[in-house]
């Protein structure tokens, strides 16, 4: 496994400049065969812990969509997300092609070496550990307090709402606020449906738990953002997959939930940003004139399952990263820590515009690869350390919780927060932030939300 990632990386070495059509397709397409079969031996060499395998299989297959397949449709000039985004149709077969590339696989063989090299030792034992319960009337209640604090943030207070400026914030306090409403209470929702749905197979208390994650799915959404729709969708996944390292069938409102949740994600995602817009645009406008302005634009915008696709960022952002370089500075070192001017300066470069509402990150790869000035036998170092970093901090995080259903929920949402964490440009104190609230919520959840189930103690 490491013989193969270091070739590929060598691999990606070679495709720097590439600009003839024959050896880019030739390049692209080991790429891809390359990039599928490491994520299957991957797959494959993960699974045995099942810790493991739940923390990081997402990981491994948004590397491959976001920087192996990505690069294909980046490579079609008639079907890339840059052309039909920002671009005049030049960019994806220009020279930065081939450095985009190289930097990708770069930054990508880095992240698999971390996953395999993170494969058995990291992650908790579960045989370890006592079995638990949750305590509902109080677990039910602080998530009903939960949603209360988190509609008074978002709607009265316009905390957390995407693209709008923060007025009125409480230093220390609205940023812990804003990141509890979002993966804090998340964690707590996925404790609810897991406990339903494994622990449980209670259609009852399915119905309980789908309607409290409804409710914070339905505040989010009202506020223009789908992120959570899209979370629920990997929780209810995840939580299927548990059922494949059991003999147990899992119950049918499981297939319900999911099928709710990823039909909800199809048919509203599209929708979501034009209502967002609209809310921005002030208060003159009602509900229903908000939500007509979304079905006008989104009746003329791509399909939710090609937009869902086009926010995976990945390959293009660093395609943007290395067309942009030239006009942005390489990020200093303080943006490694917070952000700083960098984030502007990318997104007006890429944007054309200084007052656009959605800034445009570079991703993790983009951000590191233009801090390591492009040079591959530097950047490699740099990335594995970065990723072999925060596959370490979440696994042992969880070593520190007693109960088996805390350490499984807990390693469903950090899944997700190692996705997130890719999407950023540098900032990694930011993120550092919303992972220390995550376990924070878990060690709650696991010593004050949970009972000891296990007879022989």
């Amino acid at each position: 496994m490491p013989f193969a990632v270091v070739a590929t990386s060598i691999f990606a070495l070679l495709c720097i400049g590439v600009e003839g059509p024959f050896v880019s397709a030739f390049a692209v397409a080991a790429w891809v065969v390359t990039g599928t079969l490491l994520t299957i031996a991957l797959s494959q060499s993960i699974k045995p812990n099942q810790i493991t395998f739940i923390l990081l299989s997402p990981f491994c297959f948004y590397l491959l969509f976001a920087y192996v397949y990505k690069a294909v449709a980046s490579y079609n000039p008639d079907n890339t997300v840059v052309v039909m985004i920002f671009g005049d149709g030049d960019r994806a077969t220009s020279p930065s092609f081939g450095l985009a590339l190289t930097m990708a696989a770069t930054g990508v063989s880095a992240s698999w070496l971390a996953i395999w090299l993170s494969r058995t030792k990291l992650a908790p034992q579960l045989e370890m550990k006592r079995h638990g319960r949750i305590n509902e009337p109080l677990l039910y209640s602080v998530i009903l307090v939960s949603l209360v604090v988190k509609w008074i943030a978002s709607y009265r207070l316009g905390w957390g709402v995407p693209g709008a400026q923060i007025s009125g914030a409480i230093p220390l306090v609205t940023g812990v606020v804003v990141i509890y409403c979002r993966f804090g209470l998340l964690l707590l929702l996925t404790a609810t449906i897991y406990h339903a749905l494994v622990v449980k197979r209670s259609l009852l208390k399915a119905a309980l738990a789908s309607t409290v994650t409804m409710a914070f799915v339905l505040m989010d959404l009202g506020i223009g953002s789908k992120y959570s729709l899209v979370y629920v969708v990997v929780i209810a996944a995840l939580v299927l997959f548990q059922y494949s390292t059991t003999n147990r069938r899992p119950p049918i409102a499981l297939y319900v939930f999911l099928f709710f949740a990823a039909s909800s994600c199809l048919v509203l995602y599209k929708y979501v940003n034009y209502y967002r817009f609209a809310r921005l645009r002030g208060q003159e406008m009602s509900i229903t004139e908000m939500v007509d302005f979304a079905k006008v634009f989104a009746a003329t915008d791509e399909k939710s399952g090609s937009r869902i696709l086009n926010r995976i960022n990945g390959f293009e952002k660093v395609l943007l990263s290395m067309e942009y370089a030239e006009d942005i500075k390489n990020p200093a070192p303080i943006d490694v820590l917070i952000p700083g001017d960098f984030a502007d300066n990318f997104t007006t470069s890429v944007t054309g515009s200084k007052e656009s509402i959605n800034a445009v990150g570079c991703t993790q790869i983009g951000f590191f690869a233009l801090f390591c000035n492009r040079i591959p036998i530097v950047f490699f170092p740099v990335m594995l350390a970065v990723q072999l970093s925060l596959i370490a901090l979440s696994s042992a995080s969880m070593k520190v919780l007693q109960y088996r259903e805390t350490i499984i929920v807990t390693a469903m949402v950090l899944a997700i927060f190692i996705v997130i964490f890719q999407f950023a440009s540098g900032a990694l104190l930011n993120r550092g932030k919303e992972f220390a609230i995550i376990i924070l919520v878990a060690i709650v959840l696991d010593r004050y939300l949970m009972k000891n189930s296990d007879p022989c103690s």
